[in-house]
């Protein structure tokens, strides 16, 4: 997988937003997509409460965990819990999309 080094290619690998299956080919995978789909409000008026949806888009099982890891590595200082993982069909033959959803406190 290497580093990316470039503006573009980090934008490839770092998404922000979910992708329908007509955007994706099998060339275009190994990249994670993160993304808040909604924000709720809470009883305090300083923090919503979010959803964290991360998915992963792979051409194999192995570099799903292989990025899983180091997503797990860089969260695991953050102040979120897992509510969610699971494999999610992504419609595309030798595509793997695999889901995890965290809930942080986000300040207002």
């Amino acid at each position: 997988m290497g580093n990316p080094t470039t503006t573009d290619d980090k934008n490839n690998r770092f998404r922000r937003e979910d992708y329908p299956v007509d955007v994706i080919t099998i060339d275009d995978t190994n990249f994670l997509a993160f993304y808040f789909p909604d924000a709720l409000p809470t009883h305090n008026h300083l923090i919503n409460r979010g959803i964290l949806h991360i998915d992963y888009y792979c051409n194999s099982r192995y570099a799903t965990q292989q990025i899983q890891k180091r997503v797990k590595a860089i969260l695991a200082g953050c102040d979120m819990y897992k509510v969610y993982e699971g494999q999610k069909p992504s419609g595309i033959m030798g595509v793997f999309k695999y889901r995890e959803k965290y809930a942080p406190l986000i300040l207002s």
